[in-house]
């Protein structure tokens, strides 16, 4: 039996926010899809890593059922804690207390694990303007104006960007 899996360019690892604000804490969810090549297949880990040379302040990971969470100077990892999964899509929620001050692109990088073993590579550069790449790395765009940003759905995952 084969399974066919369509892959849409809004099943790629990424950011719900696509701005934070400089200079302000930002608190953003991580948007992880399960894409999976076989039956039985689901994610057990998610690694992002943080981007080079960029000053976050203090990185804190937002609770998620079923996962637990370490937080590391260059990466934040989120491992599941269950033998299965239902969802389609997990919501990560990391919180930055310093978000730097001059606008541009932050890229981060991640690595989703599957209970295969298999690995898909988050880490494509995706600068602004450009073609979206076969495997994106997740990016957020520093823009000048408020001071804080707050995703509504940061460890929610059904989807209706409503915490539970």
């Amino acid at each position: 039996m084969t399974l066919a899996v369509t892959t849409p360019a809004w099943a790629h690892v990424g950011f719900q926010e696509e701005q934070i604000p400089a200079g302000g804490a930002a608190q953003v969810s991580l948007r992880v899809p399960e894409e999976p090549e076989a039956a039985g297949e689901f994610t057990t880990m998610v690694k992002l890593f943080l981007p080079q040379g960029a000053t976050l302040g203090t990185v804190t990971a937002a609770e998620v059922a079923g996962w637990t969470s370490a937080v590391a100077a260059d990466s934040v990892t989120w491992t599941n804690s269950a033998t299965q999964v239902g969802e389609e899509v997990h919501l990560f929620g990391v919180s930055f207390s310093s978000v730097p001050t001059t606008p541009g692109r932050l890229e981060f990088k991640a690595i989703q694990t599957y209970n295969t073993g298999r690995e898909v590579r988050w880490i494509d550069p995706y600068p602004a303007g450009a073609e979206e790449p076969q495997f994106p790395s997740p990016v957020l765009d520093v823009v000048a104006g408020a001071t804080e940003v707050t995703s509504a759905g940061a460890g929610d995952d059904d989807g209706d960007d409503h915490d539970a």
